[in-house]
């Protein structure tokens, strides 16, 4: 349809409606692998942490690897420690 066959109304909404573009084809094919990529990862992750408790012994080696270690109480901290609880 052409412009001058458009009504008003369909005019109107082309500029007040938005319109937006499926990011498939305004990603680079880089882009969408490392989207596919990131997604790997958090599937793994959703897969094997369906409760509290098998996040927390999926996060616990993550977190000692990072260089946190566990809170004891008593135990004088200063600013920037890394500590779990």
């Amino acid at each position: 349809m052409s412009e001058k066959e458009k009504t008003p109304g369909q005019l109107l909404k082309e500029k007040l409606f938005r319109n937006p573009k499926n990011a498939g084809r305004t990603l680079s094919d880089e882009e969408i692998k490392a989207a596919f990529d990131y997604c790997e990862g958090y599937k793994e992750y959703i897969s094997k942490c369906k409760t509290e408790r098998e996040f927390v012994d999926w996060c616990i080696p993550i977190l000692e690897e990072q260089g946190f270690v566990p809170f004891e109480p008593g135990k004088k901290y200063v600013a920037g420690d890394k500590v779990y609880k």
